[in-house]
């Protein structure tokens, strides 16, 4: 007997949804608007679907979109070039998605270029809102660095020593009170990526070379080496739930006693300071398994945007 693979969202569960959160969520937005303040107001939106999987939610909210600023900007009913062009700019601007699957990533996309392919113009650049990573395991706000990392992390899991687990949980207890906390300054990605990421969002891709140009700034966003500190420490936070607590810490100082990351080396990470590398390759490749997402560093341009915004996503 061969199992059945479970469906994907279907249209009736998407549409209902969506007329539940969304069809309120633009009537509030271009209410008592002008024409062209009320499409400025639906393209500043922000939506995200966490487990976007091939699509449907996105490729759902872009037409509605698309749909309502169209009927918004023709003096008569919009044409077919009219829903195309606006679907494009809905979801370069709006739509955000993630998931654990590659596969889906790449289909999400895929699925969004294809209803939104506007005659003369390249393919949206879709990788700075289109993620791949667990939305439920990971750093939501930096500031948890600031305080450490939580007792819960050495709780006891099937397999590990429960004196073990009890050791490390005190090794870290201490490290996290031995610090005064306000001595500690890493709330957000330095400014000069959260001024890159700004940009990239503000750069147009009406022709090739400009979207080859975004792409080329968000390479050099994400692998700058400010984001690369605190993502490497938002992974040494997450490694610590994840690893196997079999042995307790060594009494002898060295680096054949770090087994598993504590309070101690998430800060050292976060202000630029060496890790110690065989703690830190194992932590890392744990939490990138895990596939491991901080929101705050995969979208600055959402939870740090420019002046006037409201931080955060809005459906």
């Amino acid at each position: 007997m061969h199992a059945r693979p479970l469906p994907a969202t279907t249209r009736p569960i998407a549409w209902f949804r969506l007329d539940e959160t969304l069809n309120p969520l633009i009537e509030e937005t271009v209410k008592d608007k002008s024409p062209d303040d009320a499409v400025a107001a639906l393209l500043a939106l922000r939506i995200i679907d966490p487990a976007c999987g091939s699509g449907h939610f996105l490729l759902a909210a872009a037409r509605r979109l698309a749909t309502r600023i169209a009927a918004i900007k023709s003096t008569g009913a919009p044409s077919p070039g009219d829903y195309r062009h606006w679907m494009r700019e809905a979801a370069r601007h709006s739509l955000f998605g993630v998931d654990k699957n590659p596969m889906a990533v790449e289909l999400a996309k895929v699925a969004l270029w294809i209803e939104t392919v506007e005659p003369n113009k390249p393919l949206s650049f879709l990788d700075a809102h289109i993620r791949c990573g667990d939305s439920l395991l990971g750093v939501y706000d930096l500031a948890a660095l600031k305080k450490g990392i939580p007792d819960e992390a050495y709780a006891p899991l099937t397999g590990d020593d429960k004196a073990a687990a009890r050791a490390w949980r005190d090794r870290n207890r201490a490290e996290r009170e031995a610090r005064v906390q306000g001595q500690l300054a890493f709330f957000e990605p330095p400014r000069d990526l959260l001024d890159a990421a700004r940009a990239i969002e503000r750069q147009d891709e009406d022709e090739l070379v400009a979207v080859e140009a975004k792409a080329a700034a968000y390479r050099a966003l994400v692998s700058a080496n400010g984001r690369y500190r605190l993502e490497a420490a938002c992974d040494l936070y997450i490694a610590a739930y994840l690893m196997p607590k079999s042995e307790p810490p060594s009494r002898h100082v060295g680096e054949q006693e770090l087994r598993i990351p504590t309070t101690a080396e998430v800060w050292r990470m976060a202000e630029g300071g060496q890790p110690h590398d065989l703690l830190f390759s194992r932590a890392i490749d744990a939490a990138k398994a895990a596939r491991s997402f901080h929101w705050q560093l995969e979208f600055p341009q959402v939870f740090f945007p420019d002046s006037g915004s409201k931080p955060g996503f809005d459906l």
